[in-house]
């Protein structure tokens, strides 16, 4: 359940917004909030099921456990508590999603699906921002972003971003997989490429820029390795 779940998180998270609403970020978070409590309560029944204590945590929870402990001080001398509780809860969530990632994150199989997930998510989410910049498809919401390419992330800054942030992971999946399924991914990756391009904002150009050479040498490197 807890792997089916994480598919249907990377996949929805970066397709989902709602129209009505101008602060796409809003509707991300309240389903990001809701799919982590649903792996806390997967955690906890499975647990229970299985009569077993033992627990082993990442050097992620630590800083989690900090930062909420912190958080909590900080309380005291708060002019604006709910920005507070806020960070406390974002920081406990991206603790329990990086400790289901890293206990579902079990074979090379599954690190291919879940890249898929997110991979595809980006590419659906950069085909409705091409057709907003053709205006075959109109931009939502009504505010400063409305006539640009927001596609479902409502910012054109935040959809690069994470077009930049899913190239090396569609880069892997042309790695894993074979025969038609790598003709399939590699003509996704060169459309995710296009269209940072086409999107041109600086700082996923920049990112581009830096991780190509850094790509392309870790790929030599393991060949050289695994030869």
């Amino acid at each position: 359940m807890a792997s089916k779940l994480l598919i249907i998180l990377l996949f929805v998270l970066p397709l989902a917004f709602n129209p009505q609403n101008t602060n796409y970020n809003v509707t991300k978070l309240s389903f990001l909030l809701f799919c982590s409590s649903i792996f806390a309560v997967n955690w906890a029944i499975t647990r229970y099921k299985s009569k077993s204590i033992e627990v082993s945590f990442s050097g992620a929870v630590p800083v989690v456990i900090a930062f909420v402990f912190a958080g909590l001080i900080s309380l005291s001398g708060a002019t604006f508590y709910p920005a507070v509780i806020k960070a406390i809860v974002l920081v406990c969530v991206w603790g329990i999603i990086s400790e289901t990632v890293r206990t579902l994150l079990t074979s090379d199989r599954k690190l291919v699906l879940y890249s898929m997930a997110m991979v595809y998510a980006g590419a659906i989410a950069a085909v409705y921002g091409h057709l907003q910049s053709v205006k075959i498809l109109k931009s939502i919401p009504k505010g400063y972003w409305s006539h640009l390419e927001i596609s479902s992330f409502g910012n054109i800054n935040y959809m690069s971003g994470y077009m930049a942030v899913i190239m090396p992971l569609s880069i892997l999946i042309c790695m894993k997989v074979t025969g038609w399924k790598r003709v399939l991914n590699i003509a996704v990756l060169l459309f995710i490429v296009v269209s940072l391009v086409l999107f041109k904002t600086i700082g996923a150009l920049a990112g581009l820029l830096v991780a190509i050479p850094i790509i392309s040498i870790s790929i030599l490197i393991s060949r050289k390795v695994s030869s």
